[in-house]
């Protein structure tokens, strides 16, 4: 017998706009059956449904106070009766699970009777299998997901059906999809490759590998034997070779490898150029009863006993003295001569050293610029004029949104002309700005490992990191490193400055930034850029920037973070976001952090340390600038 009671279910499905009825109670006690029903042309809206007991008296006739014990069973009920005109329920264990031991149990609950819907077929779900039911007034269809099909998704599709497997392979049927289980020697999604045994290389000694089925062959080369032809088979066993030479097996043979001093196949012959003959360490090579020397250069005679002189005559051109030398000569060239003989009339202009558009004339052991109107100086490196152009006003006006340089912002293309980029033997390592012609700062910490200024290289004018760019770059080598002194631990004093070999060409992708003139404050609008980290996130390898707020140093120094607690010193600020997601990351080092007053933008910081990149309650450290405007202004002006 079916265990659980037959449900009466009647109704009709009308206007979709839906009111609410008064709402009902119903309790129905231990092993009795209720019938909830609405009137015509309103279904049930479960709104609660308990299954169990309180403490009062309930239920007849075995009216006893128990223990309070009771289930929800609010979706079990929904499932039975919701959406239908009537329901016939039944309070009972065999209908709802057991709550606690005893029989004074009952069932309660609240519903109300609300306008029917629009006819909807889908509305009882017919679909199986996670299929999409599709209603056109009293019929459906469903949409199946892959591996299901039938009017209701009920049936699994057997991917097997086709036989994909190949040579053999045992198909195992899943949802909307197979798998081969392979025999021994194949392998690939249907059993079609065929696995090479001869992969490994296990034939040695030049054993060429035969593959099979499951299996291989080793055909041995002439000497060798065995399975995997690893066993020798030795013809140096009568020891062929004379004057201590070594057998060496060859197939079925052997080759003796001679003493110095001996020649031949056996090594039964002695050499004439053991003697070593050959003076100046010329090459001797043996012939038949004799030998015959080749000579270094700047030697001759039958044993290259003989120095030839080669300044006799002079190849030295332009006045240039010659120096004879035992393998050759040497030119010693004339000023503004070069080459092996001095022939060449070095071009003083290659090296390009007339600043801001300067024409280069070319002299002997000498140059001249002839510069362009507004410029002056012996290579144009001075502006003259109302045309200068001022600190901190580039030409196209940078992007001012907020994200982060982590999540890859690409900065809007020379948005910020005065940041540089700091190579180290032509590999990225850290940013910097312009402050002169002559002149950039950065962080001292890059040079921690290397502070040989002749190993680094400075770009600017470059919106990617290692693409060319030779319309807008100028590339420079660093000539001297100046660092801000620190008695007690680098980050203290964390700047440096690097001197160029030639100055910047100012235009308009290539600008300086202003020092600043006061300190920063919490509310400053200020941005960080590089070219560092980006987690991920897109944007590899171009200019990117985020905007940064000023943090409270005391807090940094207390509050934010126990990590950061007393780390910060006067020569440092923080900047970021307490919930994190913004910071400058590995690669931005000594980068600058600019703020803007007056529609003019000011160096107020160099990125300097932090813990992390972009996590929560942990902000990045900056140079605070201002403290060291005094030494940069009269570094640069001592140079």
């Amino acid at each position: 017998m079916d265990i659980f009671p037959k449900i009466l279910v009647s109704f009709i499905l009308i206007n979709s706009l839906v009111y609410t009825q008064g709402r009902r109670q119903s309790t129905i006690c231990n092993e009795r059956r209720t019938n909830i029903s609405c009137r015509y042309g309103q279904t049930l809206k479960i709104l609660s449904a308990v299954y169990g007991r309180t403490e009062v008296w309930t239920c007849r006739p075995r009216n006893k106070k128990q223990k309070m014990c009771r289930l929800n069973v609010l979706q079990q009920v929904q499932d039975l009766c919701q959406q239908k005109r009537s329901c016939r329920l039944y309070s009972s264990n065999r209908v709802f699970r057991k709550p606690c031991s005893g029989t004074e149990k009952y069932l309660r609950l609240k519903y109300q009777c609300i306008k029917e819907q629009k006819k909807n077929a889908c509305a009882l779900a017919p679909c199986k299998n996670g299929g999409i039911c599709k209603s056109s007034g009293t019929n459906f269809s469903c949409n199946c997901r892959g591996g299901f099909t039938g009017k209701k998704c009920e049936i699994n599709v057997n991917e097997c059906k086709s036989n994909p497997c190949q040579n053999k392979g045992r198909c195992v049927d899943m949802i909307d999809r197979y798998k081969c289980v392979c025999k021994p020697g194949y392998t690939g999604r249907h059993c079609q490759v065929g696995i090479n045994e001869c992969k490994s290389n296990p034939c040695q000694n030049g054993g060429r590998c035969v593959d099979g089925i499951n299996r291989y062959i080793c055909v041995c080369k002439r000497g060798f034997r065995g399975l995997h032809c690893k066993t020798e088979i030795n013809a140096c066993k009568s020891s062929p070779c004379k004057n201590h030479g070594v057998c060496q097996t060859v197939g079925l043979s052997y080759k003796c490898k001679c003493k110095s001093d001996y020649t031949g196949d056996r090594c039964q012959t002695k050499r004439a150029c053991s003697s070593n003959p050959c003076k100046n360490n010329g090459k001797c090579t043996d012939i038949i009863n004799g030998f015959i020397c080749t000579c270094r250069p700047g030697y001759t005679g039958a044993q290259c006993q003989t120095d030839i002189d080669e300044c006799s005559p002079s190849p030295c051109q332009n006045g240039a003295t010659c120096v004879d030398r035992i393998d050759g000569y040497l030119c010693q060239c004339c000023p503004g001569y070069s080459g092996v003989n001095c022939h060449i009339d070095v071009d003083e202009c290659a090296s390009m050293p007339c600043s801001n558009n300067g024409k280069c004339q070319d002299d002997a052991n000498s140059y001249q610029c002839v510069c362009l109107r507004g410029y002056s100086g012996p290579t144009c490196e001075k502006k003259e004029g109302p045309n200068s152009v001022e600190c901190g006003t580039p030409y196209w006006k940078p992007t001012l949104i907020q994200t982060r340089i982590v999540g890859g912002n690409r900065a809007k293309n020379f948005s910020w002309p005065w940041i540089v980029q700091l190579r180290l033997n032509e590999k990225h390592e850290c940013g910097g700005a312009i402050i002169a012609p002559n002149w950039i700062v950065t962080a001292k910490h890059c040079f921690l490992l290397v502070n040989d200024a002749t190993k680094w290289t400075i770009y600017a004018g470059k919106t990617h990191k290692y693409l060319q760019e030779p319309s807008t770059q100028q590339k420079r080598k660093a000539v001297k490193i100046v660092d801000a002194k620190s008695p007690d631990h680098i980050l203290h004093k964390d700047i440096s400055l690097v001197k160029v070999d030639k100055p910047f060409h100012y235009n308009n992708y290539v600008r300086p930034i202003c020092l600043p003139t006061k300190d920063v404050k919490v509310g400053d609008v200020c941005f960080v850029k590089g070219w560092g980290e980006t987690q991920g996130t897109g944007h590899e390898n171009v200019l990117k920037n985020t905007k940064l707020p000023i943090k409270d140093t005391k807090k940094c120094n207390t509050t934010i973070n126990p990590t950061l607690a007393g780390q910060i010193t006067e020569n440092m600020f923080c900047a970021g976001f307490q919930g994190g997601g913004h910071d400058a990351c590995q690669g931005d080092s000594g980068g600058p952090f600019d703020c803007i007053h007056s529609n003019k933008w000011y160096l107020s910081g160099i990125v300097s340390w932090g813990i992390g990149c972009a996590e929560k309650n942990m902000p990045g450290v900056f140079v605070n600038v201002i403290k060291f405007v005094t030494w940069i202004t009269s570094t640069i002006a001592l140079d």
